[in-house]
C-alpha cells in the first residue's frame, strides 16, 4: 500500500486466515502463515484521522463478516466479491 494507492498516508490492513478445523496438520500450516506476515512502514508526524463514512464501514465489516461465515467454495469459485464502496464518501 502506498499513499497515493489509499489517498492517505495512513491505512488499515485485516488478515484473516481460514482453517480446516477437521485438519490438526492444517493448523500448523495457519500459524506458519500468521507467523510470516510482516509489515513495515511508517513515518513521522500526527495522526489526523479522515471524517469516516459511518455507513460504508458498517458495510465494509458486514462484508468481512459475510465473508468469514460463508462456505469456501463461493469465495474460491468468484460468487462473492466486496460491495464496492468509498469509505470517505
Amino acid at each position: 500500500m502506498t499513499e497515493q494507492s489509499v489517498g492517505t498516508r495512513f491505512a488499515m490492513a485485516l488478515f484473516r486466515t481460514f482453517v480446516d478445523a477437521s485438519n490438526p496438520e492444517n493448523f500448523a500450516a495457519i500459524h506458519a502463515a500468521q507467523d510470516a506476515i510482516k509489515v513495515s512502514g511508517g513515518g513521522d508526524g500526527l495522526f489526523e484521522a479522515l471524517d469516516w463514512n459511518l455507513d460504508s464501514l458498517a458495510v465494509t465489516r458486514k462484508a468481512l463478516n459475510d465473508l468469514a461465515a460463508m462456505p469456501r467454495a463461493e469465495i474460491l469459485d468468484g460468487r462473492w466479491s466486496f460491495p464496492a464502496m468509498d469509505p470517505t464518501e
